[in-house]
């Protein structure tokens, strides 16, 4: 079972991380979880959000994701086995799969991951060393997380109306 994550999703995880990590082997730099479940606020309708760094990825997205989704197959009816047998249906897994030189890249999911992240596999402190400079740039900058009642936004101008074009650099 992983720290922080009940089950079916600790087990589920676990599955994901073994196969992708057999797939991948010493190309896998970082492997987290992010969204709902990372938060625990997953309900019946939520996916499994997972951020895969690998080097040496294909260029082409469809490729990369081509692949995983072939390693994903191999173990499709034991992911799912883990979910239904606590009376679920198995989580659609939304993959992000990123180089390393693509994830050290701002992106705006890294504003939710700084706080709703479980890393579960990390060589090097890849993506833990980007989180941290996310998290700097959320300080330096003032950006502001908000909840509307409904959902989470992030306010990247709170001191303005109008964003005006703000450029976001690591």
């Amino acid at each position: 079972m992983l720290d922080g994550v009940p089950e079916p999703y600790s087990s589920g995880l676990s599955i994901l991380l073994e196969a992708t990590q057999n797939h991948y082997s010493k190309e896998l730099m970082s492997f987290a979880v992010f969204g709902s479940v990372a938060s625990e606020t997953m309900n019946e309708k939520s996916d499994i959000d997972i951020l895969c760094v690998v080097d040496g990825l294909e260029r082409s997205r469809f490729r990369r994701l081509g692949d995983w989704a072939n390693m994903f197959n191999n173990i499709r009816q034991q992911f799912n086995q883990v979910f239904n047998q606590h009376g679920m249906t198995a989580p659609r897994v939304e993959v992000f799969l990123q180089t390393p030189s693509e994830a050290d890249r701002f992106k705006l999911i890294y504003l939710d991951m700084v706080s709703d992240c479980i890393i579960l596999f990390d060589r090097s402190s890849f993506l833990d060393s980007v989180l941290g400079k996310t998290s700097k740039l959320i300080e330096n900058r003032g950006f502001v997380r908000r909840f509307d009642g409904h959902i989470f936004y992030w306010d990247l101008d709170p001191k303005r109306k109008q964003l005006g074009g703000l450029i976001i650099e690591f």
